[in-house]
């Protein structure tokens, strides 16, 4: 008899009546009969799952309403702000102008505060009121802004897969199952944990590539490619080199989500039920975290919180982070630590990698 294994030809030994290279006599089901196969059934569990389906729906519709909000916000008509601009200086002149009059004439207010400018300014024109905000999408800032939105709202939505993933498993006893059908523990939590990095990672790709073409898109439509003068502590990107700066953002944002799913599987994997990821989001984001930038902000140890580290991972050369101040030559002056792209991703890589390894050896060890 020949037969076939997940698209593999093989032959069958015709002497064994359980030959486990044919899927209709094998005892053993047909996923774990080859390589890749426990990888692929994995993934197939993962794109099948509602709850699965539901949250990138949602991401890919939050996705697309932020850009629809960000193109219809933004214009062109550079004009008509300035019109708007000077409209507004002149209504602001106006009411400078009538509280001035009117602080002069108070009889109650000193000569003294008078000269000393307590009713204001003398000599006051329009132009001390206009600013004109530039109604134009800027490339060279706007694109790089929604890439890290879109990475933090997907690390978001990769958590929450990655969470599901596994303590729907636990929370319905079907771990169980699955541990009895592959007895491998750990080739079961490798192969899941890959699972859910391959898909969040496509999921991630294709959430930048949308977010890329409708930004530029806008950018076209509705803004400007000239990139305004480069401000070293923004979040913009230089004339020089931006495609290349601007696509390795968008890689390290796909990074995150990869590693904010894995983390939370591992974690939920920890505590064996979806709910406990959010237990464990609450208690560290909300009350460790905090703690620590109020009671050691002058010691500097929030540069080793998880928020920080993402952050200066995804903002182009890193971030640089005030932490107290020291005593100079009689002045106060600001310190600083600057944690670049490098450091903020070897600091998550150990985070994600400690629980990994937590994870897998108590799954190894524990009682079902």
């Amino acid at each position: 008899m020949s037969g076939t294994n997940g698209g593999v030809g093989t032959v069958a030994d015709p002497t064994d009546p359980l030959d486990p290279t044919d899927p209709l006599t094998s005892p053993r089901p047909r996923a774990a009969t080859g390589r890749g196969h426990l990888l692929r059934a994995e993934l197939g569990r993962l794109r099948r799952r509602r709850l699965v389906i539901t949250f990138v729906a949602l991401g890919v519709l939050a996705l697309l309403a932020a850009l629809t909000l960000v193109f219809v916000t933004h214009s062109q008509d550079i004009a008509g702000a300035r019109a708007e601009a000077m409209q507004r200086a002149q209504r602001d002149l106006a009411s400078s102008q009538e509280y001035r009059t009117q602080c002069m004439a108070d009889p109650t207010i000193s000569d003294s505060d008078k000269e000393s400018g307590a009713c204001g300014p003398d000599g006051q024109t329009i132009d001390d009121f206009v600013y004109v905000d530039d109604p134009r999408f800027v490339a060279a800032t706007g694109l790089p802004a929604i890439a890290i939105g879109v990475a933090i709202v997907g690390a978001l939505v990769g958590a929450m897969i990655g969470a599901t993933a596994v303590g729907a498993d636990w929370s319905s006893r079907a771990m169980v199952t699955l541990i009895t059908w592959e007895p491998r523990r750990l080739r079961l939590f490798g192969t899941r944990l890959l699972a859910i990095g391959l898909f969040m990672a496509v999921v991630a790709v294709v959430t930048q590539a949308i977010a890329l073409g409708l930004g530029a898109l806008t950018a076209s439509l509705r803004g400007t490619w000239t990139s305004p003068p480069f401000d070293p502590n923004g979040w913009g990107i230089p004339e020089q080199h931006f495609w290349r700066d601007l696509l390795s953002l968008q890689g390290r944002g796909v990074l995150v989500v990869v590693l904010a799913a894995v983390l939370a599987a591992s974690i939920a994997m920890l505590t064996r039920h979806t709910a406990g990821l959010l237990g464990v989001l609450l208690g560290w984001f909300v009350v460790v975290e905090n703690a620590v930038r109020v009671l050691f902000y002058d010691r500097g140890w929030p540069r080793w919180l998880v928020v920080e580290n993402i952050t200066a991972f995804l903002v182009p050369r890193g971030q640089r982070f005030q932490f107290g101040e020291t005593l100079d030559r009689g002045e106060y002056v600001a310190r600083y630590v600057h944690v670049s792209n490098l450091h903020a991703l070897l600091y998550l890589g150990v985070i994600t990698g400690v629980f990994v390894v937590i994870s897998g050896a108590l799954l190894r060890r524990r009682d079902l």
